[in-house]
């Protein structure tokens, strides 16, 4: 009993592998020589799914077929009656959903179709499949379709962008295998948005569909697109080489299988209201919330950075809520180019709030300032008087020009004439007494003359803006409140220029095929 559990519990969980199944339109047979045209139908029944994260799209689709084949019901006829007498034992039913009793299609010719672009198909909806019959040999096969797709997607406009998704159709003619046959040509015929939905909604959550239609693709052949896309030649010992560094390949003859392809294009647009209460307005508030530091005392510092911190934190965390229905691009988006736009004004508005900070506070700063260097001033003053009364120290510690032992050339011979000094003279040059001295009067003299250079120079020249911010505190409050208005008009008229010019200029449809390759 437990090793049945279990292959139960093994069946349920590889339940979603074994539910892929082969193409809903593999065909069977060759067509007869009375069958030279194909018509292909093709309606959108519902859109499930736009995956802006996978680039895929999943859908039900009732693809119709409808040819010429006079052999078809005398055929199937035959058929239903020898299963009717059960000397035959039927494997394709005419219709999936009567099993016993209805017609028997086995041995008629039912066209081959691949979906080149399938991900895959699901069992979870059956597969509804009718071959009917109409008058004069006409034959209808229909056949309601449930798959994921693949395909290259651009969200250049998100989110207010429109793109086309699509669903590719290769007809894989058969009648090469017949004698004598002109060959089979597929033709568009109909399509339509809606067949089994009813009643009124959205087609699909995000994306509503505008368009439908059906194109012969007469772009390049498949095995131009190998060749186009090959990065690496074949081996020169491969019997059928894709991609051979000259010759002919085996595929050149492939015309003669007369593969053709059907564009199915399901042109959808993003529901842009939804994104404009989700996603840009909350991004514009955030841009004016920013603005209002401006409103706030250029004094105050820290009130103003804390203003700008807590928007730019909030503008952080409604990224991550945007990060879920944000495609994933190579691209800077719209939304993107906002965002980043903003983050820029952020920066703008701190060095701003600082240099406003610094005018209000400039006559402090100058006093500060001042007294700093005066500080410094003195430490180094009493360093060097400090030093000069240490004789243990080396005189290369003391004078910070010249070698150990150096005096002055003056100093020498005023020492030399006095021979009596001159032991006492050896002992101060070792100790470097006689340049200090000299340093410390003539960086003293020095100083001295820098200062009534800048009083001659304060009295003499106009007053300056330093000199005028220094003197009245008032002036540079009045200097960074102008500051302040000229900020926040230029950051606010930018946000009316800007966010219009990104998403006005990039919006509508973004085309993903060469509209020149298809036919319709």
């Amino acid at each position: 009993m437990t090793y049945k559990f279990l292959i139960a519990l093994l069946v349920w969980y590889l339940s979603p592998v074994l539910a892929q199944q082969a193409s809903p339109l593999a065909g069977q047979g060759v067509p007869p020589l009375e069958t030279t045209e194909v018509y292909l139908n093709v309606f959108l029944d519902r859109l499930l799914d736009v995956d802006a994260k996978q680039y895929m799209h999943e859908s039900v689709v009732l693809v119709a077929l409808s040819w010429y084949d006079p052999t078809a019901r005398p055929t199937v006829e035959e058929n239903s009656k020898l299963v009717a007498e059960g000397a035959l034992t039927c494997s394709l039913p005419c219709w999936t959903n009567v099993l016993d009793g209805g017609l028997c299609c086995d041995g008629i010719y039912l066209p081959s179709f691949s979906f080149t672009n399938t991900a895959g198909f699901s069992q979870d909806r059956q597969v509804d499949a009718e071959v009917y019959f109409g008058p004069n040999g006409t034959v209808l096969w229909a056949v309601t379709v449930l798959g994921t797709y693949y395909q290259p997607m651009s969200f250049q406009n998100f989110p207010f962008e429109s793109i086309d998704l699509i669903i590719a159709f290769d007809l894989l003619d058969t009648s090469v295998n017949v004698e004598g046959h002109p060959g089979v040509t597929v033709v568009p015929s109909a399509a339509g948005p809606r067949v089994f939905s009813f009643g009124k909604g959205d087609d699909s959550p995000q994306w509503n569909v505008n368009d439908v239609s059906l194109s012969i693709f007469s772009g390049p052949t498949l095995l131009e697109r190998i060749q186009k896309h090959a990065t690496q030649q074949s081996a020169p010992s491969d019997p059928n080489p894709f991609n051979p560094a000259s010759g002919e390949v085996w595929m050149a003859q492939q015309d003669k299988y007369n593969i053709q392809t059907v564009i199915f294009s399901i042109r959808v647009t993003r529901f842009w209201r939804w994104n404009l209460v989700y996603g840009v307005l909350p991004v514009l508030l955030c841009a004016i919330l920013g603005l209002l530091v401006f409103f706030q005392d250029a004094g105050d510092l820290g009130g103003r950075i804390s203003v700008i911190v807590t928007v730019f934190l909030a503008l952080t965390a409604i990224q991550f809520v945007l990060n879920d229905s944000t495609p994933q691009s190579s691209y800077v988006q719209p939304l993107q180019q906002a965002i980043l736009a903003i983050y820029l004004c952020f920066g703008i508005s701190a060095v701003e709030s600082i240099l406003a900070y610094r005018l209000v506070h400039w006559k402090r700063f100058s006093v500060e300032r001042r007294a700093r260097r005066d500080a410094w001033r003195q430490y180094k003053e009493r360093l060097a008087e400090w030093k000069s009364f240490h004789p243990k120290r080396r005189s290369s510690d003391s004078v910070p020009l010249g070698h150990e032992g150096d005096v002055l050339e003056e100093d020498q011979q005023s020492a030399q004439e006095n021979s009596e000094d001159t032991t006492q003279y050896r002992r101060m040059a070792v100790m470097g007494v006689f340049k200090v001295k000299k340093y410390a009067a003539k960086s003293a003299e020095n100083r001295e003359s820098s200062d009534a250079r800048k009083l001659r120079k304060e009295r003499d020249l106009r007053p300056t803006l330093a000199s005028i911010l220094a003197e009245n505190e008032h002036y540079g409050g009045a200097i960074a409140y102008y500051l302040d208005k000229a900020t926040f008009l230029t950051l606010m008229l930018a946000y009316i220029i800007a966010f219009p010019v990104i998403f006005a200029t990039q919006s509508g449809y973004v085309s993903l095929l060469d509209q020149s390759l298809v036919q319709r």
